[in-house]
């Protein structure tokens, strides 16, 4: 022990036990913690955007998706202007990347496996029955139309895989264009709402 760490320990002991008192570094609150209400404004900020779900995904990942148009610094610039619209001070940006980073699970793009109408149909139906049999066998019946696309999928891969060692078979892939919200504007208020999806096929 060196001379330095017991000379402290002496020197800050109390004197009714004579014990050291406990290492008080660490128990202060930041002085430029930004605080909870602030914190609030952020979030709820965030929260205002639309969110997707991946569609064969979602029950490995509870990640949600945002438009694809969208981005860290025009949220922040979105955060900005209702700032100002309302009269609060402007945090800065560094608070907001961090509060999006560490508090929420979200992407900046629509995941290719988007939804079938099947797959909707069948959810909307589980959401809407109240009879607990009927809703479980909606689900089993969501449950095998998934498998058999993943089966699928797996037979589209087995395909990919053999054409690079046989030259007579040849695989031809297709599939749907994007699908893009309408209107495609870039107001800052169409940010904030659920658009109506077009499919071009």
């Amino acid at each position: 022990m060196s001379n330095k760490r017991l000379d402290y320990a002496l020197r800050n002991k109390k004197f009714v036990s004579g014990i050291a008192e406990r290492d008080k570094r660490g128990q202060h609150v930041p002085a430029n913690k930004l605080p909870d209400e602030k914190l609030n404004w952020i979030k709820d900020h965030i929260n205002s955007f639309p969110k997707f779900v991946s569609h064969y995904g979602e029950r490995r990942s509870t990640r949600k998706y945002l438009r694809q148009d969208l981005s860290m610094n025009k949220m922040y610039e979105l955060f900005k202007a209702k700032c100002e619209s309302e009269g609060k001070p402007i945090l800065k940006k560094s608070a907001y990347v961090k509060v999006f980073t560490t508090k929420f699970n979200l992407h900046f793009y629509i995941p290719k496996a988007d939804t079938c109408k099947t797959c909707d149909m069948l959810e909307i139906a589980m959401k809407a029955e109240e009879d607990i049999e009927t809703c479980l066998a909606i689900r089993v019946q969501k449950d095998q139309h998934i498998k058999l696309a993943g089966e699928v999928r797996n037979i589209l891969n087995n395909c990919k895989g053999k054409v690079k060692t046989d030259e007579s078979l040849l695989v031809a892939t297709f599939d749907l264009e994007q699908t893009l919200p309408l209107p495609y504007l870039n107001t800052g208020e169409v940010y904030y709402l659920r658009q109506l999806q077009m499919l071009n096929n």
